[in-house]
């Protein structure tokens, strides 16, 4: 357990404790160089940085190996956890978890550059990369991370999951195999940025209606339409209401930092013309993704095509996309003419993805 600013956990190996392997709180601290195996509840979590003024808590978790945690609690005990605001989650490789990889809440929080595998072994509604219910999320980015065997036949979790109206997030450039239930799941909220991304299918049988490469519902605004909707979080005296009343959203500060969210409205008459209804999946931009392999299928709600702009991926051979996947190689083909014939679909480097030799 550390409390404190600028210091650095190096080089550790951590196993067979009871709890988590390693709790920092403050700033500018760097958690690099680790293997952690063996515990009972999570791996790392970091919480530091200033919600209110939008201060960054620059805490950095990199390089780490993470693999057989969460062996007591077995749910929602993340390898890597960021709260806070503006902390980095870099060049880690996670595997062999029951839940969750890496999870994060607050703004600013970065997840990017690592390899996530064989997670969400014993889960069905769970991500590798989880974040949800929350509208004040914003500025956070999943990029440039590599998943691969999320879930498993009978349970079929899912691979990057921003679940129940969390919103503002960028998702790009993340490279997805074989993921047993939908690649991308975007859970009703807004201001998502999702480009460039690649979504394969190898080994995973295709099952129409159970396993999406996009899937993007209006469970907010369902919820409000239809009382009898299971979603209750988007009604008026909801949590996502009052999240969003008792954070600093109408500040100067975060109005200038996130405009979109400064003109979310809660004028609940408005909801079937309004983008900007808090509840309606409006202002995303999904675009420029990709998809190989047998069986593609998406899930797009009505009223995210209304207020959202929405792009089909484009589904090309998956010879064409990856030389090597058959040898557990998943880099992509930088010749492919999948870069060459669509210029707003830039080559992802696998390489750059996980631990790094220094």
């Amino acid at each position: 357990y550390l409390n404190g600013d600028h210091n650095v956990i190096g080089n550790c190996l951590v196993k067979c404790v009871g709890g988590s392997a390693m709790s920092v709180n403050g700033t500018y601290n760097q958690v690099i160089n680790n293997e952690i195996t063996r515990t009972g509840k999570g791996g790392i979590s970091v919480n530091g940085g200033d919600m209110v003024t939008l201060t960054r808590g620059e805490n950095l978790v990199e390089n780490n190996l993470i693999h057989d945690w969460s062996e007591v609690y077995q749910t929602y005990q993340s390898a890597i956890s960021l709260g806070g605001c503006g902390n980095t989650a870099i060049h880690n490789e996670i595997f062999n978890s029951p839940h969750m990889a890496i999870g994060f809440s607050g703004p600013y929080q970065i997840v990017k550059y690592n390899v996530l595998h064989d997670v969400c072994l014993f889960s069905a509604d769970a991500g590798a990369v989880y974040a949800g219910r929350n509208w004040t999320s914003y500025g956070c980015e999943v990029s440039n991370n590599l998943l691969y065997n999320v879930g498993t036949n009978d349970l079929p979790a899912n691979g990057i999951y921003m679940d129940d109206c969390i919103s503002g997030i960028t998702i790009c450039n993340n490279v997805l195999v074989d993921v047993w239930g939908s690649y991308l799941l975007l859970g009703g909220g807004r201001d998502f940025v999702v480009e460039n991304n690649v979504i394969v299918r190898i080994n995973v049988p295709y099952d129409a209606g159970r396993k999406w490469g996009i899937s993007y519902d209006q469970r907010g605004y369902d919820g409000i339409i239809d009382p009898s909707n299971w979603f209750e979080h988007s009604r008026k005296g909801s949590d996502l209401w009052t999240g969003l009343y008792d954070s600093p959203w109408q500040t100067d500060i975060w109005k200038e930092a996130f405009p979109n969210l400064a003109r979310v409205s809660d004028d609940f008459d408005s909801i079937e013309t309004n983008p900007y209804f808090g509840a309606n999946p409006g202002c995303s931009v999904v675009k420029n993704n990709v998809a190989a392999g047998p069986g593609y299928s998406s899930s797009i709600g009505a009223k995210v095509y209304q207020f959202s702009e929405i792009e089909e991926v484009k589904v090309v051979g998956l010879d064409k996309l990856m030389r090597k996947y058959e040898e557990g190689d998943y880099s992509l083909y930088k010749r492919s003419s999948v870069f060459a014939d669509n210029p707003d679909f830039h080559y992802i480097d696998v390489s750059e993805m996980g631990r790094q030799t220094k």
